[in-house]
């Protein structure tokens, strides 16, 4: 920064007050781009003991064509803030920081291998779980349901990849709501179900060691993944 940033007073602590952006170091440039709008950023600062640092989170505004300044979220204390130093930092989350230190190492590797990995692990992640609802509506309500579940969650990727969610807080809200209704859903049954199945376990447990039940072939992974082997 020109001039380093000052703290104001406000209802809900302390803010930080908005400044144009700094153009990043030649060494920051070799490795990631210019500063955007929305891109996320971050300060350090303590109230008075240097070890015990918070985190100022903010976010480039493109206020003009060209102007971008960096707005920050506001403190909770009594005591104003000081800053440990006037640098900012570019806040990488997830996926994009693990490209970022890539990329610090092998600068080009992190944005071609990781978004790669990315895509892969999400494709795989959306065809499990695809083929574990598929199965879960064929025990509850059978076969003929299958189409209107798989019409319905192709609809919902849709949906999560159209640019609804456009932050982390959103994203944990969703991610929130997914786990309340899983537990809903799980709970009651273990409650319900879970004697049962620890006794039928333990029963195959015990016929399987004394010899009772034995496998009369070698059935075809195929056939283990649909469950045809105990038919």
């Amino acid at each position: 920064f020109s001039e380093v940033p000052q703290f104001t007073q406000v209802e809900s602590g302390w803010l930080l007050e908005s400044t144009a952006m700094p153009s990043k170091s030649q060494e920051a440039e070799k490795i990631a781009k210019a500063w955007k709008d929305g891109d996320g950023i971050f300060m350090t600062a303590h109230f008075g003991n240097p070890n015990e640092k918070i985190r100022i989170s903010g976010r480039v505004v493109e206020t003009s064509p060209g102007v971008l300044m960096a707005e920050w979220s506001s403190v909770e204390s009594s005591v104003v803030p000081i800053l440990e130093d006037p640098s900012i930092y570019a806040d990488y989350i997830g996926a994009a920081l693990t490209s970022h230190a890539f990329d610090r190492a092998w600068p080009g590797l992190g944005s071609l291998l990781i978004p790669l990995a990315a895509l892969l692990f999400a494709l795989s992640t959306m065809i499990s779980w695809s083929y574990y609802g598929e199965q879960g509506v064929i025990f509850m309500v059978g076969e003929r349901w299958v189409f209107l579940y798989k019409l319905l969650y192709c609809l919902l990727v849709v949906v999560a990849c159209s640019g609804l969610i456009t932050t982390e807080e959103e994203l944990d809200n969703l991610s929130g709501l997914g786990t309340g209704v899983m537990l809903f859903a799980n709970i009651p049954i273990m409650l319900i179900f879970g004697r049962q199945a620890m006794s039928s376990y333990k029963d195959y447990i015990r016929r399987l060691k004394s010899g009772e039940i034995k496998p009369t072939n070698d059935p075809r992974l195929v056939d283990v993944i649909e469950g045809k082997d105990i038919e």
